[in-house]
C-alpha cells in the first residue's frame, strides 16, 4: 500500500511501558492488599481511591435509558432504540446519556444493555437490543460511541445470553462453540471492536455448565484472546459466587458481594492463585482509568443545570420517541389525525408514564408525558376526553359500558393499552419474578378493544410495552394499530407527534410479533441448537407466518424499490461486496424508509438460519423522488466460525443477497457466488486514543490505536503510522531524526481478531492550544495484499486544553472573534480535510488552533 507522507511513529502491543506512570510502574509500588481494593467494589456502586499512589476510584450508576437519580432525564429504553433503525439518532442519545452520567459525576454509566430478545416473554425485553444480533451490535457500537465522547465510561452487558428472570442466577444456556463465536457473538463482538467500551458487565447465568464470571473460556479465550477486549470486566452485583475462580476466569472488577474482599487474601497464602492473576486484572483496571484519563488532568464538569433535562435533552427525547413509533396498521388512512378532532382516550395506559419495565434500569425524571397529555399538548384545538374503561390486568369489566357509551360519541377513539412494570421486569430478591407466561395482551384489555369497535369502528389501538405482546383475540377488531416500546419522559409527545401527522413514522419492529404463544419454540436454555436462534429466523425455517414480521412498519406515504446492482455476480470469498438499489417515494408526503438486507445461503445447511440481516439503512425521501443506498459488505459479514480450524473463515458458496422494507417483504434479490480463493486480511482502524486522554499544552502525549481484521485471513506484522499529511513537524513537535525509527507490531491479527496498539517511540509535546488533525494508516510490513486499502487511514481531531478551558456539549469551549494569524495558513475542518481557504462561516482549525466564524 501507498505509505503516508506523515511523521511514523511506531507501535506495539505492549502496555503502557514506556510512559513514566503507567500500570507497570504502579504495580510495583502496590501491596497485594492495594491490588485487591482495586478490584474490589468500596460501597454499592463505588470503588475506593488508593490515596497514597494518587489512584481514583470509580463512581457508577444504572441504567440502560439514563441515570438512577430523581430528576435526571429518561431516555427511550434499549428496545425503543432498537425501532429506531437510525445509527445517527443512536450516537445522538449516547451522548445526552454521557453528558447526563458526567454531570452527575459518574465514572461509569452501566449501559448500554444488547441482550438479545430470545423470547419476548423476557422480563427484561424492554432492555434488550431486540432479537436480531446485526442490529444490537449496532446499537451497542453507537450508544458506546456516544456516551465515551464525554468523561465517562460504557458499560457493554450482559455477557453472554442473559435469558430467563425465573431463575437467572442458576439456568445454564447450553451453547455450541460455533453460535457463541457466531450467531450469539455478533453484536458484542462488533460493539467490543467498533465501538471499544472501556468496560464490560459480565451477566448472571451460566454458560455451558461454569458460571459466566468465572467462565474462563468465555471472559479470556473468546473475549480477550480471540476478540481483543483490552479493558476492564466488571460483575453482575452479586454474579461472582467463586472469587479466586472468577478473577482466574477473566473478572477484573466483584461487585455487590466481598468474595474478593475475602476470599482473594487467603487464596493468595494458599497458591490458590498467583500475584500475577491480580496484576493481570489491576493492570487492566489502571488501563482503563488512564484510556478514560483519570489518572491525568480531566476538564471540570459545567453546573448540572446546563446538562441535566435539558430542553435539548428533552426535545431529544421527543425526537426519537417519535421515530421510534411503528405503525402496523392504517386500514382507510384513518391516520393521521386532523387536530380538530372530537377524540375520546380509553384504556389503562391513557395516563400511565410507561417509562419502563421493572428492575435496576427504571428511571426518576422530573416530569412524564402521557399520551393523554400528549395528544392535548399536539393538538390543543381538538376535543379530548378519557375514561379509563378497564385495568392493565385483571377481570373487572364494570368501567366497559362508559367506555364503550364514550366511544360511540366520539369521532375518533384511542385505546391506550399494552404493558407496564407490574407485568414485565427484572426478578429481583423479594419481588415477584417478572417473566411474562404468554405473549398475549392480557385479556381485559383484548376484550374491552373488540367492544369499542363494535361500538365504533374508528378505532386507534396504541400499545406501549417493553416485550411485543400478540393480539389473537382482538386483531381482527383494530383497524388502526400503533406500537410505542417503552420510551421516556417523552412518550406521550412523541406518539402523538405521530398520531397526529407531525412525524411521519418509520419506526420498524425490532422483533417478531407472534399471532400466539404456538407459533414460538419452547422456551428453554439450549438456544440456537433446536431454534435458530428464535425470532424471524425461527419463523422462516419453520414456514410460519406471523402476526407482524421483525423489521416491519409502515409509512403515511409509500416506498418502491428498484434496480438492484452487485457490481459483480461471482467474487473470491472474503472480498469485499457492494450493493446499490433505488428507492423511490411513490406517495404525496415527504417520509423515511427504512432499506434492510439479508443474506443467506442458497443451499444453507439445516443448522443455519435461511437468511439474516447483514445491513440497513434509513433515509429520507421527499414525495415523488428516488435516492439510491449502498449496502458495504466485508468478509466478517461472512463469517463462519470453524471449530476444526478454530477461526472465522468464509465459505464458498452462491448466496442470496435480499433488500426490501422487512424481513419477510423482500422484492429485490440476486445471487452471489464466493470463489474459494486465496483468503486475505482486511485492516482498519476503528477507534483512537491520546494518553493523558485530554492533553494540555507541555504534557508528554502518547498514543493508541484500535485495530482490527475483517477480513478472512490472518495479517502478517504491520506498522501503523500516525502524523499528518502536510505538516508533521509543526503540528507534533519531533525533529527529522527521529523519521528514521520505525518498529512494527510483530504480532498477527486473525480474521474477526482486534488489537489495542500503543505508541512506544516518540512522545508528542504540544506547545500551543487548539485542534490539531492527526492521521493514522496501518502499513503491511510484509508482501501481503489485504482486501482493501481504502480504509487503512482515519483522521482525528486531537484537542490540546487550556487550563481553564471546560467541555461545552463534549466540544471544547473556544473563543470567538479571533483574528487570523498571517501566513502562510493551514486550515482544516474539523474533521480533519485540509481546506483551500477559510470557511466564511462554522468552526474551523488554522495553524493549530480552533476559530468560529
Amino acid at each position: 500500500m501507498k505509505l503516508l507522507l506523515s511523521l511514523i511513529a511506531a507501535f506495539t502491543v505492549s502496555s503502557l511501558a514506556a510512559q513514566e506512570t503507567d500500570p507497570a510502574s504502579l504495580l510495583s509500588q502496590m501491596s497485594p492488599s492495594q491490588k485487591i481494593a482495586q478490584l474490589t467494589g468500596k460501597t454499592l456502586f463505588t470503588m475506593a481511591d488508593d490515596e497514597a499512589l494518587g489512584i481514583p476510584g470509580w463512581l457508577m450508576s444504572d441504567g440502560p435509558h439514563g441515570v438512577h437519580r430523581e430528576g435526571y432525564t429518561s431516555f427511550p429504553t434499549g428496545i425503543a432504540t432498537a425501532a429506531l433503525w437510525d445509527r445517527k439518532m443512536l450516537q445522538q442519545l449516547g451522548h445526552a446519556m454521557g453528558e447526563e452520567f458526567w454531570s452527575a459525576g459518574q465514572h461509569v454509566a452501566l449501559a448500554p444493555c444488547i441482550d438479545l430478545c430470545l423470547d419476548p416473554r423476557g422480563g427484561r425485553t424492554a432492555e434488550s437490543a431486540g432479537e436480531d444480533p446485526y442490529i444490537s451490535g449496532q446499537i451497542g457500537k453507537y450508544i458506546v460511541k456516544g456516551i465515551q465522547s464525554l468523561p465517562v465510561m460504557a458499560c457493554l452487558k450482559h455477557f453472554e445470553i442473559e435469558g430467563k428472570q425465573a431463575y437467572r442466577k442458576n439456568c445454564d444456556e447450553i451453547i455450541a462453540e460455533r453460535d457463541l463465536m457466531g450467531f450469539f457473538g455478533i453484536n458484542f463482538r462488533t460493539a467490543l471492536q467498533e465501538g471499544v467500551p472501556l468496560s464490560l458487565m459480565s451477566s448472571y447465568n451460566l454458560v455451558n455448565g461454569v458460571q459466566a464470571a468465572a467462565n474462563r473460556h468465555l471472559l479470556t479465550d473468546i473475549l480477550r484472546e480471540r476478540w481483543g477486549f483490552p479493558y476492564t470486566v466488571i460483575s453482575d452485583w452479586g454474579g461472582v459466587k467463586d472469587g479466586p475462580a472468577s478473577l482466574i476466569g477473566g473478572t477484573d472488577v466483584c461487585m455487590g458481594s466481598v468474595h474478593y474482599a475475602q476470599q482473594l487474601p487467603k487464596a493468595l497464602t494458599e497458591g490458590t492463585i498467583t500475584e500475577q492473576n491480580l496484576d493481570t486484572a489491576v493492570r487492566r483496571v489502571l488501563l482503563t482509568k488512564y484510556t478514560m484519563g483519570l489518572m491525568d488532568w480531566m476538564p471540570g464538569k459545567p453546573e448540572a443545570s446546563t446538562l441535566v433535562d435539558t430542553e435539548s435533552h428533552r426535545a431529544l427525547c421527543r425526537e426519537a420517541t417519535a421515530k421510534a413509533v411503528v405503525l402496523l396498521r392504517n386500514e382507510g388512512k384513518l391516520l393521521p389525525l386532523a387536530p380538530t378532532t372530537n377524540i375520546v382516550v380509553i384504556g389503562p395506559n391513557a395516563m400511565a408514564e410507561n417509562l419502563n419495565c421493572f428492575g435496576s434500569s427504571e428511571t426518576q425524571p422530573a416530569y412524564s408525558v402521557s399520551l393523554l397529555d400528549g395528544l392535548k399538548n399536539v393538538a390543543p384545538a381538538a376535543n379530548i376526553s378519557y375514561v379509563q374503561g378497564c385495568a392493565i390486568d385483571g377481570e373487572d369489566t364494570s368501567g366497559f359500558a362508559t367506555a364503550e357509551a364514550a366511544a360511540r360519541a366520539a369521532d375518533i377513539v384511542v385505546f391506550a393499552g399494552g404493558l407496564d412494570k407490574t407485568q414485565e421486569g427484572e426478578s429481583i430478591i423479594g419481588v415477584k419474578v417478572q417473566d411474562r407466561e404468554s405473549t398475549a395482551l392480557p385479556a381485559i384489555q383484548q376484550q374491552l378493544i373488540s367492544r369499542l369497535y363494535a361500538a365504533n369502528p374508528r378505532l386507534v389501538v396504541v400499545l406501549q410495552s417493553g416485550g411485543i405482546v400478540s393480539l389473537a383475540d382482538c386483531i381482527d377488531n383494530i383497524p388502526v394499530l400503533v406500537y410505542s416500546f417503552y420510551s421516556g419522559q417523552e412518550a406521550g409527545n412523541g406518539i402523538a407527534d405521530v398520531l397526529f401527522g407531525k412525524c411521519n413514522p418509520a419506526g420498524r419492529l425490532p422483533m417478531t410479533m407472534p399471532v400466539s404463544d404456538e407459533q414460538l419454540p419452547e422456551w428453554n436454555d439450549t438456544y440456537f441448537t433446536d431454534d435458530w436462534g428464535g425470532g424471524y429466523r425461527w419463523f422462516q425455517r419453520k414456514n410460519l407466518t406471523p402476526q407482524f414480521p421483525f423489521g416491519f412498519g409502515l409509512s403515511y406515504t409509500t416506498f418502491a424499490y428498484s434496480r438492484l446492482r452487485l457490481e459483480k455476480s461471482s467474487l473470491p470469498a472474503g472480498s469485499p461486496v457492494t450493493l446499490t438499489v433505488d428507492i423511490t417515494n411513490t406517495g404525496d408526503r415527504d417520509g423515511e424508509e427504512v432499506a434492510q438486507l439479508y443474506i443467506g445461503q442458497e443451499s444453507a445447511p439445516d443448522w443455519q438460519p435461511i437468511r439474516q440481516l447483514r445491513g440497513f439503512e434509513r433515509i429520507a425521501i421527499p414525495a415523488g423522488e428516488t435516492r439510491t443506498i449502498s449496502f458495504h459488505l466485508t468478509a466478517e459479514d461472512f463469517y463462519e466460525w470453524s471449530t476444526d480450524k478454530n477461526c472465522y473463515e468464509v465459505m464458498p458458496a452462491t448466496y442470496r443477497l435480499s433488500v426490501g422494507p422487512s424481513s419477510a417483504d423482500l422484492p429485490l434479490s440476486a445471487p452471489l457466488t464466493l470463489t474459494e480463493n486465496t483468503p486475505k486480511p482486511d485492516l482498519t482502524i476503528t477507534q483512537f486514543y491520546t494518553i493523558p486522554r485530554y492533553p494540555r499544552v507541555g504534557d508528554d502525549v502518547t498514543f493508541a490505536a484500535y485495530v482490527k481484521n475483517q477480513g478472512n485471513a490472518t495479517s502478517e506484522p504491520f506498522m501503523l503510522l500516525i502524523g499528518t499529511e502536510e505538516e508533521p513537524m509543526t503540528a507534533l513537535g519531533l525533529s527529522s531524526d527521529e523519521l528514521s525509527y520505525a518498529t512494527t507490531f510483530h504480532q498477527t491479527l486473525q480474521p474477526g481478531q482486534g488489537q489495542l496498539i500503543f505508541t512506544t517511540l516518540g512522545k508528542w509535546t504540544p506547545s500551543t492550544t487548539g485542534d490539531f488533525p492527526i492521521t493514522a494508516s496501518i502499513s503491511l510490513t510484509e508482501e501481503q495484499e489485504e482486501w482493501q486499502t481504502a480504509n487503512n487511514l482515519s483522521t482525528y481531531a486531537v484537542h490540546v486544553y487550556g487550563d481553564e478551558e471546560q467541555l461545552v456539549d463534549g466540544l471544547p469551549s473556544v473563543p470567538t472573534g479571533r483574528t487570523l494569524p498571517s501566513s502562510p495558513l493551514s486550515i482544516y475542518d474539523l474533521s480533519g480535510r485540509r481546506l483551500t481557504a477559510p470557511p466564511t462561516k462554522g468552526v474551523f482549525i488554522c495553524n493549530g488552533k480552533k476559530y468560529i466564524r
